[in-house]
């Protein structure tokens, strides 16, 4: 019978490949990458020059290659975890030096700008982009420069998340020297709900959460505005230095800052049953990262 457990959640992040010299990458170079992970050799973990390539990273094992259309192939990665022992009440101790092996999925897309955009699975901490990453980059032509790029969609971690508090710093000058500021005074000006459920959680949402849509430039005069609006901006714009939205996610307390994009992408929630082995059902993961590239990266204009 299948299983999810919180702490076993399935997460789904994509990033893509993109040339260091801006051209993009062709249907031909697309088909020369597929092939070869269709044709990627099984790894005898046996062996033990596999099992040290694996375990400092030069080695990833894919397999499981499906084809699902001209610019879109599903497959398996397979990721590997050492370096402490443990016990096991089927095998007894494990070894610091065995090597744990986790099979997780992954989905490529060529994009119509040229962009080879990689989703990469999780399973609660396990898994992720790294790896799949490291696998797909070793396959491209040598001496290729390639840059990567996270993906971060704040409209979806706007409608998942319960806002708790917001917190604004504002820096004020209290000293000139020769026309110079010389000192700031900082204070941070914190706005809190009463409740879980409050009214307050719309009105960050509509009012705050809802301006990560803007360019970061234009973020912090739309939320001064608002602010000016709502009674509250007992300061001038430029001593508006930050703001911060602490935020539950699933139980988990994030923060979102307003002033900054960050680097790290979106982890997509999947939803999807695991099995008695406690992975993922390959063909509604598969779906599910289907639809959450359609979604959420392509008909939201970041593929």
């Amino acid at each position: 019978m299948g299983r999810r457990n919180k702490e076993e959640k399935v997460f789904v992040s994509f990033h893509y490949l993109s040339k260091g010299d801006g051209s993009p990458f062709t249907i031909v170079e697309f088909e020369n990458l597929c092939e070869k992970i269709k044709n990627s050799p099984r790894v005898d973990i046996r062996k033990e020059e596999n099992v040290a390539l694996m375990r400092s990273g030069i080695l990833v094992p894919l397999s499981d290659y499906q084809k699902l259309n001209d610019l879109m192939v599903f497959g398996a990665f397979h990721a590997t975890y050492s370096g402490h022992s443990y016990e096991n009440n089927e095998k007894g101790k494990i070894s610091s030096r065995s090597l744990n092996i986790r099979k997780f999925h992954y989905l490529l897309y060529l994009s119509k700008n040229g962009r080879i955009y990689i989703g990469a699975q999780y399973l609660g901490t396990f898994g992720g982009y790294g790896d799949v990453r490291l696998a797909i980059q070793k396959l491209l032509p040598s001496g290729l420069a390639v840059n990567s790029t996270a993906i971060r969609s704040l409209n979806y971690a706007a409608r998942n998340v319960s806002p708790k508090e917001v917190k604004l710093t504002i820096e004020r000058p209290t000293e000139v020297k020769a026309g110079k500021r010389a000192l700031h005074e900082r204070m941070v000006l914190s706005l809190q709900r009463a409740g879980k459920g409050s009214p307050f959680e719309d009105v960050v949402r509509d009012d705050i959460i809802s301006l990560f849509k803007l360019a970061l430039p234009d973020r912090k005069k739309a939320l001064f505005e608002r602010l000016k609006n709502a009674g509250l901006a007992e300061f001038d714009e430029d001593e508006l230095a930050n703001c911060n939205i602490v935020v539950d996610v699933d139980g988990r307390q994030q923060t979102m800052y307003l002033f900054d994009n960050g680097v790290h992408a979106t982890k997509f929630d999947a939803d999807v049953v695991l099995t008695s082995e406690g992975h993922p059902e390959p063909e509604q993961l598969k779906q599910v990262m289907r639809e959450l590239l359609s979604s959420e990266i392509i008909n939201a204009g970041k593929g």
